[in-house]
């Protein structure tokens, strides 16, 4: 109990290694109050509960958190527990601790209903609906996305226009009500008409339109997200139906539904979801044979009907679906109105659809849309295969590992249930090989596996399968990789409202992966596609997979002996700890990666840094005054001449607020000129001529707030001219200091001030910003030193009202139209900078202005720093 008081006190901490021979580390943590009070408080627990030794055990496996921390030589793979997997430690030990008890703390009404197949599918599908939304919700500031807005154009094309011509829908913005910036028609070639057409099918469209007519976009998401919630209730349904096992149904239905990939689609605008909707329609009808009502068979008729339109890809397995339910009524009564109900619909659809693309582009093909482009080739599939189910930005298992018990899965129901095995088989493998023979397999930007996620749903079978025929071991393996599953998906949604759910491919890495543990270079140490060839990581997949079946066989092994349950767990935890790590130890020496990321961990640390903490420098361990700790820490180096090109020379991911300093040694007599950026899209906010220096320069930045990134560059045919360069934090404000908590959307410089877009409706232009009429913007405005905050306002065309307010200041005005003012802003005492809000009453077009200029932007008011 006290280890784990002690591993619980170094959690709170933060680490990093503070020189470049990544020996000496840094660390960071908590008052020796808090250790004191902690191990009170395991003290008195262990004296009022008397906790069992199994659970105490559980405990024990928190030490890991302390690995990184003992003063000693330790792998570089130690040092993954500084980071916030420390929390996913703390989560999987209290669900080890609190699932032996679960009957004690659940209501004994749920229960009942949980084990009652009859009212079990409801509470599924209740849940899955609840949770969805509240994901909806979460990531909304991310959506819409990708190919989301197009599906939404074509929508408002059918309700406003009723047909699917789009190019006057773009042309008249009408998109702006949930999109900003300008979304161009998504389409390859015109129709015979000469009209646009998009390339994305009309099916989900069609499908949403009544919820957005009544709601709009977010209505369409409570819209999808409630149908999706639905459909894991089929999925149950099967499950049990083949199991006859309650906890194997909800193991089945909560593997599926809330891991990825099924859960980031079940409400967004992709016709994915709603394609796993209908394929468990027919999956379910399959499975129930002769016993398929003629109802049910209808029903299934119009399921596989609608496929097609979705998405051309969806042709494939409404096709063997079709084949697969007719073959399981071969024999029965009534066989031809059993086929009749079945295909009649499907027949004429199929019709429909072809002469859809006749009527459009002249004939019948599918791929008409396309033109000439296609990226569809079969020589794409083993390379789609592969960064499909093994690459960690887009992948299936890295990103969802509880597939692994679907695939288990598979194979115990090819002995136990053949027939219904192959049918699968038959559903998911053409379909999955025609999605991978796809130039593009990762979908572009959208979650992990989307092109999976139509045939994902009855994988709750055969997961479902596996968990009734495991033994105890095998269970607790499977429970844990369910939950590892869980945290995956409630991290992607969970922080920073999905910043690490969209992943761009040039990044090459997992966001997520960065995020878990900012010291320790986990992306390089789980396979990738974009970062090494195919057969390189099948290689990486296998030292994973060797370290997975370690983790099984002592699950297994344990599950067989008298131990508790709770001990289990614990051997399985700590084999997965230690196997992991050698998992990534070895990946590592093969890539001959550098394991340890100082930068992104030194940064972390500053981001907890508070005066009122211990600070402890090792090799030899020591404390230091908390005061000195920032100064001591280098975030970044590098030497001019040896930076790769086209990159900058120093880059701090989501630094804090801060003041930095910048030194250089200038060893050429070339002038050089150093920037520092923090909005690319705007240029460098700060610039420094280093014509006529020698030797060493020094500059300081003050950040105000925290921002994305600061970017440190110097001209590329200069380069040669520095020595080397690094960077420092020398001040780090206390939190009561800090002008606000929140990022900035954009950073521009407007004369003596650098001027950060926090929130609100304004548009950011290079020589200022426009506030939109009727709305608000909030900035954070940072003076160079010794200079006042002066901001220019200039009114649009119109009679408006217009507010400046920064804390107590406040200028409430009325403007005639295009009258101009300029204020000084004050900066409250102990601060660098000024939170600013400037609000519009009203506002007025320009395309209303002048009929030739296309800005139909409602614009209220300009303002700018002078």
């Amino acid at each position: 109990m006290i280890g784990a008081s002690v591993a619980l006190w170094v959690s709170i901490g933060a680490l990093t290694v503070a020189d470049d021979a990544m020996v000496s580390r840094m660390g960071l943590l908590p008052s020796v109050g808090w250790l004191a009070l902690l191990i009170g408080a395991a003290l008195l627990v262990a004296i009022v509960a008397r906790p069992r030794a199994s659970y105490v055990g559980v405990a024990a496996l928190s030490l890991l958190a302390i690995l990184p921390w003992i003063p000693l030589r330790v792998p570089d793979a130690a040092f993954v527990w500084t980071g916030h997997l420390r929390l996913w430690l703390w989560v999987a030990i209290a669900a080890a601790l609190v699932a032996p008890a679960r009957r004690q703390l659940m209501p004994a009404a749920v229960l009942r209903v949980a084990a009652d197949p009859r009212r079990a599918p409801w509470l599924a599908a209740a849940l899955a609906a609840c949770v969805y939304l509240v994901a909806a919700w979460q990531v909304s500031p991310r959506l819409p996305g990708g190919d989301e807005p197009h599906y939404l154009v074509i929508t408002q094309s059918l309700l406003e226009d009723h047909d699917l011509r789009i190019e006057n829908n773009h042309q008249q913005r009408d998109y702006r009500a949930y999109l900003g910036g300008t979304l161009k028609p998504d389409y390859l070639r015109r129709g015979q008409d000469g009209q646009i057409y998009s390339i994305h099918a009309p099916g989900l469209p069609a499908l949403i339109a009544p919820a957005f007519a009544l709601f709009g976009y977010p209505g369409v998401m409570a819209f999808l997200a409630l149908v999706s919630g639905w459909a894991t209730a089929l999925a149950w349904i099967a499950t049990w139906r083949v199991t006859r096992d309650a906890a194997s149904s909800w193991f089945g239905w909560a593997a599926i539904s809330l891991s990825v990939p099924f859960f980031f689609q079940s409400f967004v605008v992709f016709p994915d979801a709603p394609g796993a909707v209908l394929v468990m329609i027919g999956v379910l009808t399959m499975a129930a044979g002769r016993g398929a009502s003629k109802r049910s068979l209808f029903a299934t008729g119009v399921a596989l009907a609608c496929l097609p339109w979705l998405h051309t890809r969806f042709a494939v397995v409404a096709a063997v679906l079709g084949v697969l339910v007719a073959a399981r009524n071969i024999g029965a009564p009534g066989l031809i109105r059993r086929l009749v109900a079945l295909l009649a619909v499907p027949a004429i659809s199929a019709a429909a659809w072809f002469w859809f693309f006749y009527v459009i582009y002249g004939t019948p093909n599918p791929a008409a849309p396309y033109g000439t482009y296609t990226q569809t080739s079969i020589a794409n599939i083993p390379r789609g295969l592969t960064g499909v189910l093994f690459d960690q930005q887009f992948g299936l298992i890295p990103n969802a590992p509880v597939y692994l018990c679907v695939a288990s899965g598979l194979f115990v129901m090819m002995r136990r249930q053949a027939r219904l095995t192959l049918e699968l088989l038959l559903v998911i493998v053409p379909y999955a090989l025609a999605a991978v023979a796809y130039q593009m397999w990762w979908a572009g930007a959208s979650s992990p596996a989307r092109f999976l996620v139509a045939i994902v749903l009855p994988l709750a079978i055969p997961a479902g399968v596996w968990f009734a025929a495991a033994g105890r071991g095998a269970r607790v393996v499977g429970l844990g990789a369910l939950l590892l599953s869980l945290l995956i998906t409630g991290t992607l949604a969970g922080v920073d409202r999905g910043r690490l759910l969209y992943n761009v491919r040039q990044e090459e890495a997992a966001r997520w992966l960065a995020w878990i543990s900012p010291l320790v270079n986990v992306t390089t140490g789980v396979p990738s596609f974009f970062q090494n060839p195919a057969e390189v990581v099948l290689v990486h997949a296998a030292i994973w997979a060797v370290a997975c079946a370690a983790t099984v066989w002592v699950g297994v092994r344990l599950g067989r002996s008298r131990l508790p349950v709770q001990m289990v767990a614990l051997g399985v935890g700590v084999t997965a700890a230690a196997s992991a790590m050698i998992a990534l130890s070895s990946v590592w020496h093969s890539n001959h990666a550098q394991p340890l990321t100082p930068t992104t961990g030194s940064v972390e640390l500053l981001r907890q840094y508070d005066r009122g903490r211990l600070a402890l420098r090792y090799s030899p361990l020591r404390r230091v005054p908390i005061g000195d700790l920032p100064a001591r820490i280098v975030l970044a180096s590098a030497t001019g001449a040896a930076s790769p090109p086209g990159q900058p020379l120093l880059f701090l991911a989501r630094p804090p607020a801060a003041t930095y300093e910048i030194e250089a040694a200038v060893s050429g007599s070339q002038a050089t000129r150093i920037t520092a950026t923090t909005d690319r899209e705007f240029g460098p906010q700060w610039s420094w001529d280093l014509h006529g220096v020698a030797g060493v320069w020094r500059q300081t930045l003050t950040l105000p707030l925290a921002v994305a990134g600061l970017a440190v560059d110097a001209a590329a045919d200069t380069r040669h001219a520095l020595g080397s360069i690094a960077i420092r934090a020398v001040r780090v404000p206390p939190a009561r200091d800090r002008v606000t908590g929140d990022e900035p959307v954009h950073a521009i410089r407007y004369g003596p001030a650098v001027v950060f877009l926090l929130a609100g409706h304004a548009y950011t232009e290079p020589a200022g910003t426009w506030i939109a009429g009727g709305a608000f913007g909030e900035f954070v405005v940072a003076p160079d030193p010794g200079t006042p905050i002066r901001v220019f306002v200039r009114n649009a065309p119109v009679r408006n009202e217009v507010t400046l307010e920064s804390g107590a200041w406040r200028q409430a005005l009325t403007l005639e139209p295009r009258e101009e003012r300029t204020f000084d802003v004050p900066v409250v005492a102990g601060q660098s900078a000024a939170l600013l809000r400037v609000t519009t009453s009203t506002g007025t077009r320009p395309s209303d202005l002048d009929p030739a200029n296309d800005d139909r932007r409602l614009l209220g008011c300009w303002i700018e720093t002078r």
